[in-house]
């Protein structure tokens, strides 16, 4: 089912409703639009008085989402909102230069937000918001270390540390590797 965002109780008048292409034709059939959405793939556009973010699979609705909010924050026009985007590369990485003890192989932006002290930090907050930032603009994975960083990341211990920090990037559609 898509999520309907209503500020009233009655009919769908002035609502967002979001959810894969799928989800929106089984909803309503005559929505959907006519193109199939790819993976990571999203259609903003209107019904009606329904805004309706759709998308090829659920990282292209939490990109459609995004994309709508900044549409909102540039005070663009929704009013004939009509705009499909996919991604041109299917693999669209960011590589950080972290090491365990927390420093930054050609880091000037001060310590990791991963690694303090040769473990993954405690709170990973900044992590999550990293996250954030990165589906923001349809990055859809990271490397969280240096190229050179101690083979003792991959120690079973360890790993299970950076299990945590996949869990706080999953949410956004975050792949994690070292």
């Amino acid at each position: 089912e898509p999520r309907i965002v209503n500020a009233d109780t009655g009919p769908l008048n002035n609502a967002v409703v979001l959810g894969t292409q799928a989800e929106i034709r089984a909803w309503r059939p005559s929505a959907g639009g006519s193109a199939t959405l790819g993976a990571d793939a999203y259609h903003l556009y209107r019904d009606g008085d329904t805004l309706i973010i759709a998308g090829g699979d659920a990282r292209g609705v939490l990109y459609g989402s995004f994309a709508l909010l900044r549409l909102i924050a540039e005070q663009q026009p929704l009013a004939t909102l009509d705009t499909t985007s996919a991604p041109w590369a299917d693999i669209r990485w960011t590589n950080e230069w972290d090491n365990p003890d927390g420093s930054i192989e050609r880091g000037y932006a001060g310590p990791s937000i991963f690694f303090e002290g040769g473990k993954v930090r405690s709170d990973l907050t900044r992590a999550a918001a990293y996250a954030r930032l990165l589906s923001s603009v349809g990055i859809d994975g990271c490397t969280i270390n240096n190229v050179n960083a101690a083979i003792g990341l991959l120690e079973p211990a360890n790993l299970k540390d950076i299990a945590r920090i996949a869990d706080v990037f999953r949410p956004y559609g975050v792949r994690l590797s070292l």
